[in-house]
Parts: structure tokens; sequence; C-alpha cells
């Protein structure tokens, strides 16, 4: 789910233009009543989306942006908020990302914008395997939504809950038999974060066994042999290092940030070169153009 991150000195604005964000679908938002502040909420919870007073008690717009930039990556839309009828300042910057709004704001006003950035901040979205994005979900903890298609159409969703997968549907059914079906070969994804509670549990067991075994039932249906999987890494403190790096990158994945991921990846491999599941990801975030190919 796309966040907004609302920066406006007056509280009661503040509110006003957190709650017209919150009425538009698939957006949530978080709120600074300066620059200062907004500092440290991007710290926690990186915008995707940056609406601001364009004069704030200690800066001003162009410096929100340099905030973002810093301190993660560029949001793909930001609003600057004017007083009625004020003209653009020249420090303004111009680009396709940068929009204008007048107040007083309406909720359709800021329903229409966000509802187009967040259909092209989606289409943006990388796509990688269901097995990918539910590894990097588990392996952090995180509660996320695994919208998985193939050639096109959308198969299903599977739900994972706190870094346990919860439950999966698609047209054919539910639980495990509907996981397996989604997690399979050719299969792409894309990622949200939920926006309610999760369904009933309906798949149970550890995420590694569940996709373990997912893949060996693939395997024997196409190659018709049984196949050998690694055995889990013992608790070392390299596992627990390696552990707090994969926890990273899931992190960096769920707010889109794959150049951090990759980072976290490569730190990953070189305590652990030969580990499988470090070397696909980093192939993959390769492929993608967040790593060069000189590195592991």
């Amino acid at each position: 789910m796309p966040v907004a991150l609302v920066i406006e000195p007056d509280p009661r604005e503040r509110a006003l233009l957190a709650s017209h964000v919150r009425r538009v679908r698939g957006v949530s938002a978080i709120t600074a009543g300066s620059l200062e502040e907004a500092g440290t909420v991007m710290d926690i919870d990186p915008p995707d989306i940056l609406i601001t007073r364009w004069a704030l008690p200690d800066g001003d717009g162009v410096q929100a942006i340099a905030r973002a930039r810093r301190l993660h990556r560029e949001p793909t839309c930001v609003v600057f908020v004017l007083d009625e009828d004020a003209a653009p300042p020249a420090a303004m910057p111009s680009d396709p990302g940068v929009h204008v709004l007048h107040r007083p704001i309406s909720a359709r006003q800021i329903r229409k914008l966000l509802e187009r950035t967040t259909r092209e901040t989606l289409d943006r979205q990388p796509l990688l395997s269901p097995a990918e994005y539910l590894q990097l979900a588990c392996m952090g903890g995180h509660s996320a939504v695994v919208q998985c298609s193939r050639d096109g159409l959308q198969l299903g969703e599977i739900f994972v809950h706190e870094g346990e997968i919860w439950a999966a549907n698609d047209e054919h059914g539910d639980g495990v038999a509907a996981f397996r079906r989604l997690v399979r070969g050719g299969s792409l994804a894309r990622l949200r974060r939920p926006e309610e509670a999760p369904p009933s549990r309906n798949v149970q067991g550890h995420w590694e066994y569940l996709l373990l075994e997912a893949a060996r039932r693939e395997d024997e249906e196409t190659t018709g042999r049984h196949s050998l999987h690694p055995a889990p890494l013992d608790d070392s403190e390299v596992s627990r290092q390696v552990d707090q790096l994969l926890s990273a990158a899931a992190r960096a994945v769920l707010r889109r940030d794959l150049r951090a991921a990759a980072e976290s990846f490569q730190a990953a491999a070189a305590l652990r070169p030969n580990d499988k599941v470090i070397k696909h990801n980093l192939e993959r975030l390769r492929g993608l153009g967040y790593t060069s190919q000189g590195e592991s």
C-alpha cells in the first residue's frame, strides 16, 4: 500500500488533509508538522507520496524533497500546497511527478490525483516470483499480500501475517492446494500491504517447509523424480548476521527500495557465498539493474 506523508504546520489543516488521503482506497497517511518531524517520520516509514506545505516553519518544499532523498529515496509523487491564488515559487521543481494544489483543497482533488499516482506506482513496481516475495516477507516477520499472476492474468492471492504464510486463494479454491498452484514456476507477483485483518487461516506449516514441499511436488510432476533440497542452516553467529541482513532486505522490498535490498543481499552473500536463496535473489535484482555484474 503506498504511504503518503502529509507535512502541514497547522493541526487542523494537517488532520483534514490526512483525512482526505485516507479516503483514497489503497493509500495510507502519516503526518508531520515540520521538516524536522518529517525527517523522523520518514526514517520509520519512507513515503511513496509527499504532500507538503511549500512554506514550513523550519524550511521549504525543496528541503522536504532533499530530506526524503537523503534518508531513503525520491517519492514517486510530490504535492506542494500553496495559499489561495499564490503563484508557484521560482525554486519549485518542474517535473511530471510534481503537482501544485491551492487551498482550500477538496477531498475530490486529492482522490483524483492520488488514484492516478497509485496506478502509476503499481505499474512501475518490479515483478518477482511469489516464492521470492514470500521468502522476504516471512524472513522479516512482515504482514503482506502477494498478488500472483501468469501471462498477465490474475491468479489469486497469498496472505502473510507477521511472518507466517496464513492463507491462499485462487479461482479453483483455497488453502494449501491454492498456495501450491500460485507459487508454481512461471508465476509472477506484486506485493501490497494488507488493508485489513487477514482472512481465516487456511494454510498451516512453517513457510520454509511449505515452499520446499511445493517445489518438490512441482519438480516431481515435471521430471518424475524426487528432488533433494538443502537442509536448514544451523544457528551460528554467521547465521544470526545473515538473518539480520535478510530481514533488512525484506523491509527494503516491502517499501520497494530495491537498491537497499540489493545492498543487504550483497552483504549477506559475502558471509554466505554459496546460499542458493541469496544468490537467486541477487540474480533477479541484477536483472532489474540494481547490482553490477561483478558483484556476488
